[in-house]
């Protein structure tokens, strides 16, 4: 009878899988958090098409139906979009064939198009010049559509479960192969690639835009593939070890590319990309297994040479310096990234990257001054490249931080945009997809944790701002518990990959440091990123999952405490600031006013945009002239009561205004440089222009009104210097004076404050809020909106002195006959 055995190595292995394949605790937090996610998508999903049902039901007053441009089947398909372009029907006819021919490509292959915004490519057969400009495009985008809402439904359902079971899909290949991955790592992650699906699924429109979705899908999916491979690599084998510097020299060869190939993104002059990819994402991956065996090797005799003397001079035995040729990594490493900075012209890679390598450096010395030294000469390297002007983009951005409600920067408005958009969720949010993240300059990519605290509030914002600090912790946890110093020292570096970005991103949408254009990881959208950021996550499952024994962490004890406080540190002020804006001042964030650089270079106040869409969706007064005559009025009344005026004058008020439910405008073309148009805005940022509608609401600013007030003067300064006598009221003139001018009246128009007061205070009474939309006829969401500035009194009293106002009491003007 023969004796078998199996070795004690064998055995082990078989536990380990054992243990591997049963299901815990960390399973099911997984599970809840793929429910949290398909929760969120849902939500936002609906709240999207709830918005989007609102902003159509607006176009459907209007009498041209939407295209779809991806189903055209002949020229005269598109020809009613024509016409809001041309007035001439044989120009329409030319447009639209020529765009035909572009939506067929020429021959009988149907080009599709990804969004509206596609037909800008569209070119004149005979010559180069674009068939349609951007304002072409703004008129013709409300109308046409790429897709329909059964289509865009397939793909939010086709790929949010495409985006779930890729997470469930990992911890079944974990299971099988018997490996103990990291699960809580993975639901962190899961938990803000969630956030981030819904943010973008809410940010573009679904029938005419790109869907921001399916490429963020397509990065999630790519970078779970790469965290499946690495977690099943042994990262203990002593080559990673010994040849690290050979990732040292492919990132210094993905520095040289970007350097000399890179460009930047728009009209930058940054070199951030490379092709479709972002090498800086690789490089840092890179970075971080060279700093792990760099450091590994050496951290002993780091704590233990120390330096007596630089060159002649003696130093005190107090003092602990190491020797020069140790000193020598940080001063390379820092010159390294200011050269790096220099000629990338990009302040957020060499920022973050240094921050890292001295964070580490700083641990394994155990020992911090070489580390200030170090930051505090890059701070001062960025200070002089920012006074040697050596990048245009890092000069608008300390500008742009210096004074982010007053600066001459072109588009130097982000920062306050941001604020605008933190201020309008407040501590609660506006709700999944029923925010207005469509107004964030780079909501998806720069501002993405901006979007995500309009939509989420403060709330939201500390929920992503535990699931980076569970990511953190779980990354030093994984360090503790690794089995060699390479193990510690690679999980240290990947950690501080993960969670310094998002330190440097917070700081700059809160305005605390210059704004940098860092990713955010796991919630901005870009594929490069995602990929380097799963495959991080990778690494670090891979360390946890080598169950030998840990190793002695004693020597590092005490360097990782301070390190994590120095974090906490970091991360209390952004905190701090972000209740401040979210929710103590939201109201003064909300209604403060930006005095920037516009489209056309002139320098003008610029306002939240979500509270001019509500001051915009409230009835307007109406325009009168000295004879009493209506110019500009949204009340039916009054335009029956004028019509037999105006059609003794000759003006067929039916052709003027043939959609009683916009703003009429009786003259039409005849008084548009004195009224202007408040339906299409044309040329309403025009310098040379003085529009009584617009400058109605430049009394929005509440400085500029305060003082007007205070001198006794008109709102409208420029009306009263041309000696126009035009008023705003929302009721006829009760009486007239002798030479027949209009008695100057104020009327809230609709009551809507005094209704939203005394109806709408409880938000749970829907009834009551309905009644209020019915009575001033408005959109029940606008009403809904317009609740919250009613627990918010400056708010209230601010957007009233907004719409309430005299748009002038001069004397003199002009009649409807004149």
């Amino acid at each position: 009878m023969a004796v078998t055995y199996t070795p004690a190595a064998e055995r082990d292995r078989r536990r380990e899988r054992r243990r591997a394949i049963r299901v815990g605790r960390a399973d099911v937090v997984l599970l809840a958090v793929s429910s949290v996610a398909a929760l969120a998508i849902g939500l936002a999903y609906s709240g999207r098409l709830r918005a989007f049902e609102l902003s159509e039901r607006e176009r459907a007053r209007t009498s041209v139906q939407i295209v779809n441009l991806n189903t055209v089947a002949a020229p005269t398909d598109v020809e009613p979009l024509m016409g809001l372009l041309f007035a001439n029907a044989a120009d329409q006819r030319v447009a639209a064939r020529e765009l035909f021919q572009f939506l067929i490509a020429g021959g009988d292959n149907r080009r599709a198009l990804p969004n509206v915004g596609a037909i800008l490519r569209a070119r004149r057969t005979t010559e180069t010049r674009p068939l349609f400009t951007s304002a072409d495009l703004a008129t013709l985008k409300p109308f046409a559509v790429v897709r329909t809402r059964g289509e865009f439904r397939r793909q939010v359902l086709l790929f949010g479960a495409l985006y779930i079971l890729a997470f469930q899909a990992v911890g079944l290949v974990w299971h099988l192969r018997g490996v103990e991955g990291d699960r809580l790592l993975l639901a962190a992650a899961h938990l803000l690639t969630a956030i981030g699906f819904a943010i973008l699924l809410s940010r573009s429109d679904p029938l005419r835009d790109i869907p921001l979705f399916v490429r963020y899908t397509e990065g999630i999916l790519i970078g779970l593939s790469l965290l499946t491979a690495l977690s099943l690599v042994d990262f203990r084998t002593t080559g990673f070890l010994e040849l690290s510097y050979i990732p040292l020299i492919g990132a210094l060869f993905l520095c040289v590319l970007v350097i000399l190939f890179g460009y930047g993104p728009g009209t930058s002059n940054a070199k951030v990309n490379l092709g479709p990819l972002q090498p800086i994402e690789a490089i840092r991956l890179l970075l971080a297994c060279f700093l792990s065996g760099y450091f590994a090797r050496r951290w002993e005799v780091l704590r233990v040479a120390r330096g007596t003397a630089i060159r002649t001079l003696q130093l005190p035995r107090w003092m602990n310096v190491p020797r020069g040729e140790y000193v020598l990594p940080v001063l390379v490493g820092v010159a390294t990234a200011l050269l790096f900075f220099f000629l990338q012209r990009d302040l957020g890679p060499a920022l973050f990257l240094t921050c890292v390598f001295l964070a580490v450096y700083a641990v394994a010395r155990s020992r911090i001054g070489m580390a200030v030294i170090g930051f505090a000469l890059l701070v001062s390297g960025f200070y002089v490249g920012y006074r040697l002007n050596v990048s245009h983009t890092l000069a608008e951005r300390v500008r742009m931080w210096q004074s982010p409600w007053d600066n001459a920067v072109p588009g130097g408005d982000q920062v306050a945009h941001a604020v605008w958009a933190l201020a309008t969720g407040g501590p609660f949010g506006s709700g999944l997809g029923l925010g207005d993240v469509q107004y964030l300059p780079a909501g998806h990519t720069d501002l993405i944790l901006a979007a995500v605290g309009e939509e989420l509030g403060a709330v939201g914002l500390i929920g992503v701002a535990l699931a980076y600090g569970a990511l953190t912790w779980r990354g030093f946890r994984i360090a503790r518990a690794a089995p060699n110093d390479y193990g510690f020292f690679l999980a240290t570096a990947l950690a501080l990959f993960l969670i310094i970005p998002v330190l440097i991103m917070a700081g700059g949408v809160l305005g605390v440091i210059p704004l940098t254009g860092v990713v955010t990881p796991f919630l901005s959208y870009g594929g490069s990123a995602m990929a380097a950021n799963f495959a991080a996550l990778g690494m670090l499952s891979s360390i946890h999952a080598d169950r030998r024994a840990a190793g002695d962490f004693q020597p590092f004890r005490a360097p990782m405490r301070w390190l994590g406080g120095a974090l906490a540190v970091c991360t209390l002020p952004l905190m701090v600031m972000l209740i401040d804006v979210q929710v103590v001042h939201a109201d003064d964030y909300l209604v403060k006013p930006h005095l920037g650089v516009q489209a056309d270079g002139g320098r003008r106040y610029e306002y939240n945009p979500r509270v001019l869409d509500v001051v915009r969706r409230m009835p307007r007064g109406t325009v009168y002239d000295r004879q009493g005559f209506p110019l500009a009025t949204d009340d039916s009344a009054v335009v029956e009561r004028s019509r037999s005026a105006y059609q003794k004058l000759g003006v067929p008020i039916a052709e003027s205004c043939p959609n009683p439910t916009e703003r009429c405008y009786p003259l039409g073309g005849r008084a548009f440089h004195l009224l202007g148009d408040v339906r299409t805005r044309v040329n309403w940022t025009a310098t040379n222009t003085s529009y009584a509608e617009r400058d109605a609401e430049d009394t929005f600013n509440p400085p500029q009104l305060s003082r007007a007030r205070a001198a006794g003067a008109p709102p409208t300064r420029a009306n009263a210097s041309r000696g126009r006598r035009v008023r705003s009221s929302d009721a006829r003139p009760a009486s007239h004076d002798r030479r027949g001018a209009a008695a100057s009246s104020r009327v809230d128009p609709c009551q809507l404050r005094r209704e939203i007061r005394r109806q709408g205070r409880s938000r749970r009474h829907r009834s009551r809020l309905r009644s209020v939309a019915r009575q001033c006829e408005l959109p029940l969401a606008d009403v809904v909106f317009v609740c919250r500035f009613t627990a918010r009194p400056r708010a209230i009293r601010t957007l009233s002195t907004g719409i309430d106002v005299q748009v002038g009491d001069g004397v003199g003007g002009a009649s409807p006959g004149s």
